[in-house]
């Protein structure tokens, strides 16, 4: 009997459709720090994307030198998170992701730190109930290579917002943020960036 009632759980649990959570979507601009030889040099737009529900966060960093337009994204990948009370007594956040790359003598590592005051946002129209993460933040970029062919590092720092429009309109269409990320790729590239 108990075997039966397992099985019947499972068959209900496969019957709901797995349903993406919020994707929290921020853009703004950013620029290298120093003139170290950078991937990603001078000012820069970048966009942010956060899922929560699955702990992952995305970057796509969009800029023109010289009448070209370039493209830069790392995709979906899980980041940490921690939560601290200021003397303030606001919360704040710290999201940190961190991708190390080594096969025998060559080495690339990417950090990503972002910051940002908690406050309450409204991330679908159906929902009344705020989520709350920041709705500004602060990051920091850190990435260098030491390969065969060359030795290149970049700090970048930078300055995003919420997007309240776009976070809603993916949501209410119940994007993964994969998806968003597909998209936004998508619109860049309908504007000249490659």
């Amino acid at each position: 009997m108990k075997s039966w009632c397992a099985i019947f759980v499972l068959l209900l649990v496969l019957a709901v459709p797995a349903s993406a959570g919020p994707v929290l979507i921020y853009r703004g601009t950013g620029k290298q720090v120093g003139k170290s030889q950078g991937i990603i040099s001078g000012p820069i737009n970048q966009f942010i994307l956060i899922d929560p529900a699955t702990r992952q966060v995305a970057t796509i960093a969009y800029y023109s030198r010289n009448k070209q337009k370039f493209i830069f994204e790392l995709g979906p990948a899980v980041y940490r998170r921690v939560t601290f009370t200021l003397d303030t007594g606001k919360t704040s956040a710290v999201y940190h992701q961190s991708i190390v790359l080594e096969a025998n003598a060559d080495f690339a590592n990417a950090t990503r730190a972002l910051r940002g005051t908690v406050a309450p946002l409204k991330v679908s129209s159906q929902s009344g109930v705020p989520f709350l993460h920041p709705a500004t933040l602060s990051g920091l970029e850190l990435f260098f290579s030491d390969t065969e062919d060359s030795k290149v590092s970049s700090e970048i720092r930078y300055n995003v917002t919420f997007q309240q429009k776009r976070s809603i309109e993916a949501n209410d269409a119940n994007q993964t943020i994969q998806q968003v990320f597909n998209s936004l790729i998508d619109e860049l590239a309908e504007k000249g960036f490659e």
